[in-house]
Parts: structure tokens; sequence; C-alpha cells
């Protein structure tokens, strides 16, 4: 994949593994579900206003914890600091840092449960008639 060295890239699979990580609570982290791949196809699908906003996030992703809290930037620190920050920004007094968060959450979690292998893993398999009704007969 010649997206894999992207720095945008590398940014997304940490950002998306600190909420689904590899070990986690469901078994396929998020970089294993496939869900870098689908956020990406998703952003190049978008109005460029959205996908423009939507870098802008993953962006302040990476240079946010500096600007806030003076630490070292997002896809440089380690998975426990990277899921520390997240923590920081959910519960943050300041706004923004909380709207970020939750945006970016929502973002991450539909590219995650996209993932066929996540849907079953969660019994969320679809059900194409779920008040039971069976095929319908045309009229003649």
């Amino acid at each position: 994949n010649p997206l894999l060295g992207s720095p945008r890239i590398v940014l997304l699979a940490a950002t998306a593994d600190a909420f689904f990580p590899r070990g986690g609570t469901l078994p396929p982290s998020a970089t294993d579900a496939g869900a870098v791949a689908y956020f990406e196809t998703m952003l190049s699908e978008l109005p460029g206003r959205t996908r423009f906003l939507i870098r802008l996030l993953v962006l302040f992703v990476e240079i946010g914890p500096w600007a806030f809290n003076r630490k070292r930037r997002f896809s440089r620190q380690s998975p426990t600091d990277r899921v520390a920050t997240l923590r920081s920004w959910e519960k943050s007094p300041i706004y923004f840092l909380r709207i970020s968060f939750q945006s970016l959450r929502t973002l991450i979690a539909m590219a995650y449960l996209a993932s066929e292998d996540v849907a079953a893993r969660l019994g969320a398999v679809p059900n194409l008639d779920p008040f039971g009704l069976g095929p319908r007969e045309e009229a003649a």
C-alpha cells in the first residue's frame, strides 16, 4: 500500500488503536479490522469542505497534546500516553477538546464497526426481515 508510510496514515493508525487496541475487549485492533483503510476511503468520498475539516481534526490530534499540555505530539507518544491524552480530552473543561474527542471517536468507531469481523463478534448480523414477515408475494 503506497499510503502505508504517509504521516496521516501513521497518525490514524495510532489514534484508531488507542480507541480499539490489540488485546482489547474485542480481539481485532482497529488497524487489524481495517478501520484506517475504511476511514481513508470514506474521507476520499466526502465533499471537499468536509474532507478539509476532518483533515484539520486529524492534524489537531497530532499537535493538540503539544499545544494544550506541552506533551509530545500524539504519534510520538507511547500507546499508554495516547490513551491518557484522549481520556483527558474526553473530560476536559475546554469545550473544543471535548468536541474534538467526540468527533474523532465517532469517526473511528464508525470505521471500526464497518468491519465484518467486528460486526460478527458483536452479533450485529444484518436482519433483512426484522418483523418476520417472510417473502412477500406480488399481486397478480
